[in-house]
C-alpha cells in the first residue's frame, strides 16, 4: 500500500492577492469561479477582495466594472443588485438558471 501524497503547498506569492485580482482584471473579464481559480484564492476571499478593490479605487481613474447577473431562463438582468454574489434565484420566473456576474477594470483610456 502506497503512502498518501501531502497536499500541495500554496504558491509563493510576490504580491498581495488584491494585487493579483488587479493583474488579472486589467486584462479581461472574470467571474467569481474563474479568479478563484487563477489566483489561487477561495471564492470567499475573491469577494471580499473585489469588495474592498472597488472600495479603494473611488479616488483613482480606474474602475471596477462589473456585468451584472443575468437570468438564463427568461433574460431578466440584476441590474440593481449590489452584491457581488451570483443569486440564488430569479425574482421573475422563480428559476434558479443563474449566469454569474463578471468583473473586469476599466481606466480613463479604456472607457
Amino acid at each position: 500500500m502506497s503512502k498518501p501524497l501531502a497536499p500541495k503547498p500554496p504558491p509563493q506569492r510576490s504580491q498581495t492577492p488584491r494585487q493579483v485580482l488587479i493583474d488579472l482584471l486589467g486584462h479581461q473579464s472574470y467571474d467569481v469561479r474563474q479568479l478563484s481559480k487563477e489566483a489561487h484564492l477561495s471564492e470567499r476571499d475573491v469577494l471580499f477582495q473585489l469588495e474592498e478593490l472597488q472600495r479603494s479605487l473611488k479616488k483613482s481613474p480606474q474602475r471596477l466594472e462589473i456585468e451584472p447577473a443575468r437570468c438564463l431562463s427568461c433574460g431578466y438582468t440584476f441590474e440593481t443588485r449590489e452584491r457581488f454574489q451570483r443569486p440564488g434565484r430569479c425574482p421573475k420566473c422563480k428559476g434558479q438558471r443563474i449566469s454569474h456576474p463578471l468583473f473586469s477594470l476599466r481606466g480613463p483610456s479604456q472607457e
